[in-house]
């Protein structure tokens, strides 16, 4: 059994409230980068930025969708792992 919470924006109320698209994006991003665990689609360049440096902090993450994560192709000290 897993004990996972999954948090949406959307859950958090109105902290978002007020910034701009970019300081929501910084906000997703910092919050990915501090949880326990990360998980995102595989196709977006946002979850490679944030499994990438989750890699160097050695912090599990993971993508779904089953493609390639876009900045393999580009750096290729970048490997998948959980």
């Amino acid at each position: 059994e897993h004990n996972f919470s999954v948090v949406l924006g959307s859950e958090l109320g109105n902290a978002g409230e007020g910034l701009t698209r970019e300081e929501n994006a910084l906000v997703d991003y910092y919050l990915g980068l501090d949880a326990e665990r990360f998980s995102g689609n595989s196709v977006s360049t946002f979850t490679a930025m944030i499994i990438l440096e989750r890699q160097w902090l050695e912090r599990p993450s993971a993508h779904y969708n089953g493609g390639s994560v876009p900045l393999n192709l580009f750096l290729p000290f970048f490997s998948h792992r959980t």
